[in-house]
């Protein structure tokens, strides 16, 4: 699926070894690239604009209904994770992203 679906800022790639290892980071911190920090807050709430073509609007794809398969928790199908900035920093494509322990100093 074309990740542009999903209108995300940033997309992890995380090897396909954990669908749903974004799930671990809800409260931790990230880091992007050498500087750029983001504190992961809560998941997104999809809706079937995901199943619409973002360039032309057309439909034709049952995404949603396929991440309600397995992401369906309390009448929400949440993919994907909203985040703030912590610390400002350049991110470029391949970048690296590592989990912050808790407590690390900025």
């Amino acid at each position: 699926i074309d990740s542009h679906r999903f209108r995300a800022t940033f997309v992890i790639d995380t090897d396909g070894s954990d669908a749903q290892v974004e799930d671990s980071w809800r409260g931790q911190e990230l880091h992007l690239g050498s500087a750029a920090r983001i504190r992961v807050l809560a998941g997104i709430n999809r809706c079937a604009v995901i199943d619409a073509e973002p360039a032309s609007g057309a439909g034709g794809t049952r995404l949603l209904q396929t991440l309600a398969s397995y992401r369906l928790r309390d009448g929400a199908i949440d993919f994907g994770m909203y985040a703030e900035v912590s610390a400002p920093g350049r991110v470029f494509r391949d970048d690296p992203v590592t989990v912050i322990p808790p407590g690390t100093p900025a």
